[in-house]
Order: C-alpha cells, then structure tokens, then sequence
C-alpha cells in the first residue's frame, strides 16, 4: 500500500494555463482521506509552491529548489542544502560572462542578475502563451518571490549574504552548452532542459541535492518506507525521485528519457494525468474514476 505521494508542479500537476483542475483537486482530497500523505516536490521557490499546497489542503514540508530545502507550509526549514559562498559567486560570474539572464533562489526569495532583466523579459522566460491569465499569473510570481535586480550579486555571494540553494541561469543553448561543461567538472548537480520559448535551462544545486535525496529525507522523517512512495514528473529534474519511488511515474507529456525510467507512465497534464495515478494506484474505484472524469 503507498502512503506518500511527492508530486511535480509544472507539466504534471497543473495545465497549461498554470492550473489546478477541479479532478485533480478532487483526487488529492480523496487520497489525504484515505490516510495517504501528499506532497509536492519542485525546481520552483518555496514562495512559488505554496499557493498550490494550500489549495490543495497539503500540510506535509515541501520540497524545493529541486530538492535542496524542505520547509514546512509556516515556512521553516527543515532541511536544506546550501553553496559554499565562493562557489556560488563563481558561478553566478560565469552565467554573467556569458550574458544570460541570472536567478539565485534563497531562503527569502529569488534575486536576478544579468543583461536587460525586466518583469517583461523574466515573464518570456517562464510562460509560453501570453494569456491574460498567464499575465496575471506572472505578476502573481514576480510579487511572491520578491524577485528583484541585485546590484552586487557576486559580492553579496562571496561575503555569505545570500544562503544559495540554486542558481538558475535562462539563455539559448548556445551560451549554455559550455557552462554545462565547465559546471560538471565541479562536483556539483546540474540540470540542463529546454524551457519556454526557445529558451534553455541550466540549474545548479549544491552537491548531492535532488528532488530524489530529498522525497527520501522526507519518508524517513515520516517513517515511511521507499517501496511506499508514489513520485509522479514529467521532466529531467524528476528523474531522480522517479528512479527512487517504490512507484515511479512519468507523464504522458514527459521528457521520453523520464518515460524510458519510469514504472508507470499515465496521461498527460491536459488530461488530469495526476487524479488518473490516484485512481488508478490509490483508490481503484469506478465511482471514483467517473467522478474524476467528469468534474
């Protein structure tokens, strides 16, 4: 029987248009009624995460940052893992040199650095379709993780003002390709994925940080075994929680190396691929299943 469940944001719990279906909200209310621990495991900030786990009734720590800081819905931290302040400084320098757009999440919110940086510029950057909603939702974002223009990024990274759990850089492949190879000779953990209009992704987190070492911190915490954990993605940074769940699942829009991973792969985002794993792993019931379906 599972009883924990770490769930993705983007591309697997929402649409879209960024959100929440009535089925999905209606699967995650009857798998907490079953007894069954639900939580949410993202690249985003905590700040970002939070508004989805209080609609959905989640009470459990969430995990962060791609793993590196578990905090509690009140906002205390749990766990985290954090750069050493010469590193990070390094390699904001370096995202800089190259001219791409600079993101440090830290415990306060997120701050930015680099060439052109706007609200316009950023909101390229995170959603695909201007929609009014999407441009609502955007505002929504830049407020909630006081995203700001940092003058003196570098040095506030080197003198330890700023406690790092990612640094995310936006640009096209071409400026990125290279710092993904000068990144990995450091022993730290990388992702490198597409992103929204034509824009790649390159994230850093502390060594041994992932979405997986932190689903796993969080089931020992709560004396849950492995083999009970359900982790359901749709992208590269999943793949470790994928891999480490006793039921890993992928999207039906997923990433195909996650797919090529995964136990289980079920429908995607647009079609309430979440309440669908619910149903199916969870309840397993036919009233549930139309119930779902119809909503």
């Amino acid at each position: 029987m599972y009883k924990l469940i770490a769930l993705d944001i983007d591309g697997t719990l929402i649409n879209k248009q960024l959100q929440l279906t009535q089925a999905t909200r209606r699967a995650v209310k009857a798998a907490r009624s079953q007894g069954v621990q639900v939580t949410l495991a993202t690249g985003r900030s905590f700040h970002s995460a939070l508004p989805y786990a209080e609609d959905l009734g989640i009470e459990l720590p969430l995990i962060c940052a791609n793993g590196a800081v578990v905090r509690k819905p009140d906002g205390t931290v749990l766990h985290e893992s954090a750069f050493a302040p010469e590193l990070a400084a390094e390699a904001v320098a370096a995202m800089l040199a190259a001219n791409t757009l600079v993101h440090v999440f830290h415990n306060d919110g997120i701050s930015c650095a680099g060439p052109g940086f706007s609200f316009w510029r950023w909101l390229n950057m995170i959603v695909e379709h201007k929609t009014p909603a999407n441009l609502l939702y955007g505002f929504q974002e830049f407020r909630r993780n006081r995203l700001c223009r940092e003058s003196g990024l570098e040095e506030k990274l080197r003198q330890d003002a700023i406690n790092t759990h990612k640094i995310f850089a936006a640009g096209s492949e071409a400026q990125l390709s290279g710092l993904h190879a000068e990144f990995g000779k450091l022993g730290i953990s990388l992702e490198f994925y597409p992103g929204y209009n034509g824009h790649m992704y390159l994230e850093l987190m502390p060594a041994g940080a992932s979405k997986g070492a932190a689903v796993a911190w969080l089931a020992k915490e709560l004396a849950i075994p492995m083999e009970q954990v359900i982790a359901v993605g749709d992208n590269l940074n999943d793949l470790t929680m994928v891999k480490a769940a006793g039921l890993g699942v992928a999207m039906g829009n997923a990433h195909q190396e996650l797919k090529d991973l995964a136990d289980h792969i079920t429908l995607c985002n647009e079609e309430d691929g979440v309440a669908a794993v619910i149903r199916d792993f969870i309840l397993a019931t036919d009233k549930f299943s139309e119930a779902t379906r119809g909503a």
